[in-house]
């Protein structure tokens, strides 16, 4: 890269002024002082043989960080053109606060031979010890950044760990307060917002409504929205609704910090979490999340009872291989398991078609057939007290352990530190301490993984519950009349899965059985039907024991479908005759009969 030398022609170099938002204002930063000290250097060192003009004065508002500025495009594009032979500045960092950002700047400056000049730092960056220096003070740009970023990062977690709520809009529910004893602000519940949040989430977990339905129900309403960026529309709309549904700080467990000072993700065990007054309890939260679950991917326009539950393990499998439920070419639909390949001896077993209209005839009866009171079917379903118990006991161990978990974490193990370093602390003492306290963190750490297991279990059987009782609401009104969807809803309650087998044997002849796996108690449920529905002798608390020692029986540990039912079924084909003339005498019907 050639120097400025006295006896060379005047050389066209570029003024490039950049300013953030917040240094507009401060003396040795704002434009106007910025070009007014580089024109005076370009006057006031002839030897240098400078010259500028108005239109290679180039200002840019925005970070150091961000190489995406206008005026710093339009003079790199002057510089690939070689339409300048240098560039001056009033600070290094002026060009970028980042090494990497300015090493690749510089590159592009000796390659089209254009020189560089920072005059604050009064170095002409040319030739070799020119890009060592360049290198040095990119360098202290950078670490001075990195060190604010670091301090900006600890500041926001020391300000998390106090109870602040450190991002910048405010939730749905919520109001920002001062915190006592701390310079941020916390959140305070709006109890008319706290109320439409419960009612958002009871539309969605026990309604069945979506979350568009929810966004227009809520817009008919007119329920207010919170304020909002100008130029955006303040209604409620399908993704705001989403958001508040799945955010876990509306039952108190707001996250706050997610990443390291160097933007790396956390482990959910490293993140920083603080806890804010919650809207709805933690298990209805984890309802959402669950039925959010079953609710994901497209819906099919034929609703197949048994979708997600039949499976083939025939013993030419070498693991169990799902049915998905497609349409038939020749009209109609079926349960189909697609072609599959024997890894270890290389054969093709071809796809496996059922037809689904007489399996799910076949599942449905039996269903129905447990259903001959479904309103008392549901009582003994729904004793949930017992339940309802457990939920409290493990919210509260919950709370408990979390707020440990956060003392050990955030007080004890840095102060044990704290005093080891002033010599507090023996070092044996210091290395005891801090061996118990990880100790005690990571037995908490276990014991709440294992009691949100609880939980979680907890939640499928209130959601499986609550479906069945809106469910149970229709088979009262109209038993023979349900719609596809109701049944579908019903096929997920009651059925744990469906294990077909394909035998083949010599001369082309196959057998298809089922084993259907029921969550209830058939044997039992005409039993619990009768306890209820006996005469007014009988009284309510022999009728909630008898209830009690029935559920009992139905599911296992805080799960329903535990203790399953077993039904053996095979497919035949059943040869009938036809009373209608157009057909011959006899034709066969294929359908499945329950095996002794």
């Amino acid at each position: 890269m050639p120097t400025f030398q006295s006896d060379h022609p005047k050389r066209l170099v570029a003024i490039y002024v950049r300013v953030s938002t917040a240094e507009q204002n401060r003396e040795g930063y704002s434009p106007e002082h910025q070009r007014k000290r580089l024109l005076e250097y370009i006057e006031g060192n002839p030897g240098l043989n400078l010259k500028s003009r108005p239109d290679l004065v180039f200002d840019d508002v925005g970070t150091g960080n961000d190489l995406n500025r206008p005026d710093l495009d339009r003079l790199r594009s002057l510089v690939k053109k070689k339409a300048i032979q240098g560039v001056i500045v009033w600070r290094i960092d002026r060009l970028s606060r980042n090494l990497k950002h300015l090493l690749m700047l510089f590159e592009e400056f000796q390659q089209h031979e254009v020189s560089f000049i920072s005059l604050q730092e009064n170095i002409d960056f040319t030739g070799p010890i020119g890009r060592l220096i360049f290198q040095i003070f990119g360098s202290l740009a950078q670490f001075e950044r990195e060190l604010i970023r670091g301090r900006t990062h600890a500041g926001k977690m020391t300000s998390a760990e106090m109870g602040n709520y450190i991002h910048g809009n405010t939730p749905y529910g919520y109001r920002k307060v001062p915190n006592p004893g701390t310079k941020g602000k916390k959140l305070e519940l709006i109890e008319e917002e706290k109320r439409w949040v419960e009612t958002i989430f009871d539309w969605y977990v026990y309604q069945g409504w979506g979350d568009l339905k929810i966004a227009k129900e809520l817009n008919n309403r007119a329920v207010p929205v919170k304020s909002v960026r100008k130029g955006k529309r303040s209604e409620w709309t399908e993704i705001r609704v989403r958001r508040l549904l799945i955010n876990s700080l509306y039952y108190g467990h707001c996250v706050s910090i997610t990443k390291d000072e160097e933007g790396r993700r956390l482990a959910p065990h490293e993140q920083t979490i603080t806890q804010v007054p919650p809207c709805v309890s933690e298990v209805l939260w984890r309802q959402a999340q669950k039925i959010r679950e079953t609710r994901k991917g497209g819906r099919s326009e034929h609703p197949y009872l048994l979708s997600g539950k039949v499976v083939d393990v025939s013993a030419d499998l070498e693991e169990p291989r799902k049915f998905v439920g497609a349409p038939r070419t020749k009209g109609g639909h079926c349960y189909r398991r697609k072609q599959v390949t024997n890894k270890s001896t290389g054969e093709k077993l071809s796809s496996f078609e059922l037809p689904a209209k007489q399996l799910e005839d076949f599942v449905w009866s039996k269903i129905m057939s447990a259903f001959r009171d479904p309103r008392v079917f549901v009582k003994k379903y729904l004793n949930l007290q017992k339940q309802d118990e457990r939920v409290r006991q493990i919210e509260a161990s919950l709370k408990a352990l979390r707020l440990r978990e956060t003392q050990i974490k955030d007080i004890e193990l840095p102060n044990s530190e704290r005093a080891y370093l002033k010599g507090v602390f023996s070092e044996e003492r210091f290395s005891r301490i801090q061996i118990e306290l990880n100790q005690e963190l990571e037995h908490a750490g276990e014991k709440i993984r294992d009691l949100e297991a609880d939980l979680e279990g907890l939640v499928w059987v209130r959601t499986e519950a609550e479906s069945l009782k809106s469910a149970s609401s229709e088979l009262n009104k109209r038993l023979q009349t349900l719609t596809r969807e109701h049944k579908k809803m019903l096929c997920g309650l009651f059925v744990d899965r469906v294990d077909i087998t394909r035998t083949e044997y010599p001369g082309k002849k196959r057998i298809v059985e089922a084993d259907v796996y029921f969550r209830f108690n058939l044997s039992r449920l005409i039993e619990d039907a009768g306890a209820v529905c006996t005469p007014s002798a009988q009284t309510e608390t022999a009728i909630a024991d008898h209830l009690n020692t029935a559920s009992d029986n139905v599911g296992g540990r805080y799960r329903s479908g535990k203790h399953l039912i077993h039904v053996s079924a095979r497919y035949h084909k059943i040869q009938k005759r036809s009373r209608n003339p157009n057909f011959s005498n006899s034709y066969l019907v294929s359908a499945w009969r329950e095996l002794s």
